[in-house]
């Protein structure tokens, strides 16, 4: 298991732990409660069903999209992933629909440098920035 896929599970965890009244390794939190939890990370091939990797990824977001409430917290990482224009306008649209319609807590990691606009151009959005690095099979801040 990757570490971006454990570190997702880890927050997955904590909301869960947290909203049944279980202690939580924090210094402090506040988190609200959640009706669903909802991720979209990772996807591959499913030749069974003859669906490719874009497919796949993309049934999933329609999932989340179509059933996500305003308290539900979704964590997507990376959709719609690519260098293309035709992709870019895809995350886009989905994190402003996301943003603008559903109004839910949400983890969007994107690596695609122009999607950090819509922090500046959509109202619900909120950039951030983590910079890690590994040393010695350990994830350090960078």
């Amino acid at each position: 298991m990757s570490r971006k896929k454990h570190l997702y599970k880890t927050d997955r965890l904590l909301v869960i732990m947290a909203q049944m009244g279980s202690f939580i390794p924090a210094k402090d939190a506040q988190l609200g409660l959640v009706d669903r939890i909802f991720t979209r990370i990772g996807a591959s091939t499913n030749l069974s069903e003859a669906k490719s990797t874009f497919m796949v990824e993309m049934t999933e977001t329609a999932n989340i999209i179509n059933n996500a409430t305003e308290k539900s917290l979704v964590i997507l990482d990376e959709v719609a992933e690519d260098k293309h224009l035709r992709r870019l306008s895809l995350a886009w649209a989905i994190t402003e629909h996301i943003a603008n319609k559903i109004k839910c807590r949400t983890l969007f990691a994107n690596a695609l440098s122009r999607i950090d606009r819509a922090g500046r151009t959509v109202a619900n959005v909120k950039n951030c920035n983590v910079a890690v690095r590994e040393w010695a099979d350990e994830v350090v801040s960078a």
